[in-house]
């Protein structure tokens, strides 16, 4: 059975990898520009100017370019946001890559016209996910690094795109969950600035430090027909911060295997060698999730660039036709295979040959030689009278223009005319609240127990300990949904959570789009990794009618007295922040075995805590937060609630904590404010 073959899709990260990607073999390239925030902001990047000048020469070759603008925006980042989107659809874009929803609705609404794609950083990993991001307007969504193949075969049978890694860099956290970044150096993933501090070496129990976090590159090459067989739309090669000589390399390798060439195990391991960190896996994709996707050592010199490759051409097709007439000048006309033309003309009237005169067969040898143009002659016609002559450079010059008209009247395809401008985006006055309630997170029934009868407004537990003690939990509780789940946990949860319902259970904290989306028949509580950054995000995800939402851990003081929101927020003001969000237990993978609540050391001595309990993953950060002693500085803005997150404390601790923070006495030694103070 014959399969649509799926779009190659290669990083650009400067001008020189975009040229690289497309002359050798690309269908596609993602870029970002310094201008305006995107996932890569330590890329070289492109400015305004030059990215009209990339749309152009990916354009003429029949080349797509889509534009990242995948990290978090803020309230005043949104307020450019209209210009910029409206200057990227006006000179050619052929899609925007987003992460937050506000971003998705808010072009969706505007520029309807402009595709948009989910990013990564938006965390699709299940069919929920997809239809969210697809309501908000996507038209693609490039799926989680962790989903196996018979994962992705499921997103690939709903209505939307589905565009997959296939090559490079593997994140040890899920994409747009990790605050590791952010928390320890300031430089936040969700702002484009990944410090990569799981690149470092870490120990447990005081052994000697590895690099128990640095994953193995991807390589999904010799699976490019399953890829194709289920349905992918396009296959992404990672790497916006890496060179020409790597993009071009890799991306000939791509070209060839998906243009059914062989590509042989030596070939294969030259590949390998292009960049090495340690090793490459595939081990996500067939499934099997080990200890042999991890580089625990790493080599001292990755790169090992080699002779490159020949170029592969992006030539399109197209037909002349010549008409040398006596008494006439020379006309020539280029057409592609869409209809477009081009055409140019002479100076020189055509004149009696005294020797030699133009034949069909000169003239088509001379049209033929189309050099660095886009363009190959795929069929050529000559109307010609006999005996005549003209300069042959004129010849060179005609054809040299009809081709050049050719390419103008094809780059004006691709330009749109932008709607009317937009002076002002509306945003309901948000509500301001003076005093907090407190609320809670537990992780454990135990934690659970010790706090309960404390005056909180709410107290949220994972489903899985709900699950566990549904016959005696009180049912007025809030059901902490994973921010994570791919299909066969989604569908495992839609199951509990149906009979939780039919048990009078009716509250739920989404941490997910999906999810938030899906489950609209209970009252639902947004969490963190909603990712609520900005005013506009916060106007999106109060449409759901949820009956609060959480602010992004990464907004100081200043953003969040700007931000509006309808909807009561509610902050962190104590605890652990989730760092990461992995698929795999890093302890487990190191050592063979895992406790449930282990804890990696890092080169200054810092712990962090981790929990691993019914398929969740997550590492902590060492300090805690408290805003405790602060709270008159978060008044008179939209948080309504004061949250203490309780992870791997005792259920004792728990209490005690709680109290002392009820009462004004907890002690603000070894705490952190996380970003109050700072933000990203």
């Amino acid at each position: 059975m014959n399969y649509k073959s799926p779009e190659l899709l290669a990083p650009a990260g400067s001008p020189d990898s975009l040229h690289a990607a497309v002359l050798y073999g690309a269908d596609a390239v993602y870029l970002g520009c310094s201008d305006f925030a995107n996932a890569r902001m330590n890329a070289e990047n492109f400015t305004k100017k030059t990215l009209v000048e990339a749309f152009d020469f990916c354009h003429s070759r029949n080349v797509k370019a889509y534009v990242t603008v995948n990290t978090l925006l803020s309230d005043k980042e949104m307020e450019g946001l209209y210009s910029y989107a409206s200057f990227l659809y006006e000179n050619g874009a052929d899609g925007v890559i987003v992460q937050e929803a506000g971003v998705m609705d808010f072009l969706h609404r505007y520029l309807p016209n402009l595709p948009l794609h989910a990013s990564t950083q938006a965390g699709v990993c299940n069919t929920a996910g997809l239809n969210a991001v697809k309501k908000l307007g996507c038209t693609r969504a490039v799926a989680a690094r962790e989903l196996s193949m018979n994962e992705l075969e499921q997103l690939c049978k709903e209505d939307i795109e589905i565009e997959v890694f296939v090559h490079g860099a593997l994140c040890a956290c899920y994409s747009g969950f990790c605050l590791m970044s952010s928390l320890i150096g300031r430089r936040s993933g969700n702002r484009g600035k990944c410090a990569q501090p799981c690149r470092l070496p870490y120990s447990i129990d005081n052994n000697k430090p590895s690099l128990l976090m640095n994953l193995k590159d991807n390589l999904l090459l010799p699976h490019l027909h399953s890829l194709s067989k289920i349905g992918v739309s396009s296959l992404k090669i990672e790497g916006r911060m890496k060179g020409p000589e790597y993009v071009g390399l890799v991306t000939s390798f791509y070209r060839r295997a998906l243009d059914g060439e062989t590509i042989n195990r030596d070939e294969l391991e030259q590949l390998k060698k292009v960049f090495d960190r340690g090793g490459y896996t595939d081990e996500y994709y067939l499934p099997k999730k080990n200890h042999n996707m991890f580089a625990y050592t790493k080599p001292q010199t990755p790169y090992r660039v080699q002779q490159m490759p020949p170029i592969i051409p992006k030539q399109l097709p197209v037909s002349m036709h010549a008409l040398l007439k006596k008494n006439q000048v020379f006309q020539l006309t280029v057409t592609d295979s869409l209809g477009n033309q081009g055409t140019a003309q002479g100076d020189t009237i055509a004149f009696a040959a005294q020797n030699r005169p133009l034949d069909e067969n000169i003239i088509k040898e001379r049209l033929n030689k189309l050099g660095n143009t886009p363009y190959k002659l795929n069929d050529c016609s000559v109307t010609l009278d006999p005996g005549l002559m003209i300069p042959l450079g004129e010849l060179a010059r005609v054809k040299r223009q009809a081709c050049e008209e050719l390419t103008e009247v094809r780059l004006k395809t691709f330009k749109h005319p932008v709607p009317k401008a937009v002076d002002s985006i509306p945003l309901p006055k948000g509500s301001m609240y003076q005093e907090l309630q407190w609320t809670a997170s537990v992780n454990t029934y135990e934690q659970y127990q010790a706090i309960c009868h404390l005056p909180f407004a709410w107290v949220s537990i994972p489903l899985s300990v709900v699950w566990k003690h549904r016959e005696e939990m009180d049912n007025n509780i809030i059901i902490r949904l994973p921010a994570v789940s791919h299909e066969t946990k989604h569908n495992n949860i839609k199951q509990q959570l149906a009979v939780l319902y039919s048990m009078g259970f009716s509250h739920l904290m989404c941490g997910c789009l999906g999810d938030f989306y899906y489950f609209k028949n209970w009252e639902r509580k947004g969490d963190i990794t909603l990712w609520l950054y900005n005013s506009t995000t916060a106007q999106t995800l109060s449409s759901q009618n949820p009956s609060s939402l959480c602010l992004s851990p990464e907004l100081n003081i200043g953003q969040i007295k700007q931000l509006q929101c309808n909807v009561p927020c509610e902050a962190y003001i104590y605890g652990r922040l989730p760092l990461m969000r992995t698929r795999h237990c890093f302890v487990q993978n190191a050592r063979g075995n895992c406790n449930g609540n282990c804890q990696l050391t890092d080169r200054t001595g810092a712990t962090f805590p981790t929990r691993c309990v019914n398929g969740e993953h997550i590492l902590y950060n060492s300090t805690p937060l408290y805003m405790g002693d602060q709270l008159a500085q978060l008044k008179h803005s939209c948080i309504a609630y004061g949250r203490m997150e309780f992870t791997v404390e005792s259920p004792s601790e728990c209490e005690t904590i709680a109290r002392e923070i009820m009462e004004g006495v907890f002690d603000t030694n070894n705490k952190t404010r996380g970003h109050y103070h700072r933000g990203v």
